[in-house]
C-alpha cells in the first residue's frame, strides 16, 4: 500500500492542554480538506509536523500492513480507493489524516509462486 499522511504530533506524554490543541488543530485541518478550502496536498504542506514528508505531499515509502502502527494500518485497508483519505485517526505518535495513493493486489498464488 502506498499512503501519504499528514501529521499533527501529540502524544500521551504531552500535557492535557497540548492534546486538546492538537485535537482541535487536526479536526480544523480535517475539516478544510473535506469542505475543499485546502487539497490535501496543500494541508499537508502548511499543516504537517512531519519534517521528512511535508514538502513531498506527505508520501511515505511503500507498506504492508505488518510494517504500520495497527491504527494506522486498520485506516489504511478501509480505504476504498486511490484519492481517498480517512478522518484522523490517532497513534502513539500523533493524528494523522491518511491519503492512499496505490494498492498493489496480491498476485495468483501459482503466478507468484513461480
Amino acid at each position: 500500500m502506498e499512503t501519504a499522511h499528514l501529521l499533527v504530533k501529540s502524544k500521551s506524554t504531552d500535557s492535557k492542554e497540548n492534546q486538546k490543541i492538537a485535537d482541535e488543530k487536526v479536526k480544523q485541518i480535517y475539516a478544510e480538506i473535506k469542505t475543499n478550502k485546502l487539497s490535501f496536498e496543500e494541508a499537508v504542506k502548511n499543516y504537517s509536523e512531519d519534517k521528512k514528508t511535508k514538502f513531498q505531499g506527505g508520501v511515505l515509502p511503500a507498506l504492508s500492513g505488518s510494517q504500520m502502527l495497527t491504527s494506522y494500518s486498520d485506516a489504511v485497508f478501509a480505504l476504498e480507493k486511490d484519492g481517498d483519505y480517512t478522518t484522523p485517526v490517532k497513534t502513539k505518535i500523533g493524528w494523522h489524516i491518511i491519503k492512499r495513493i496505490k494498492k498493489d493486489e496480491l498476485l495468483e498464488f501459482n503466478y507468484a509462486k513461480a
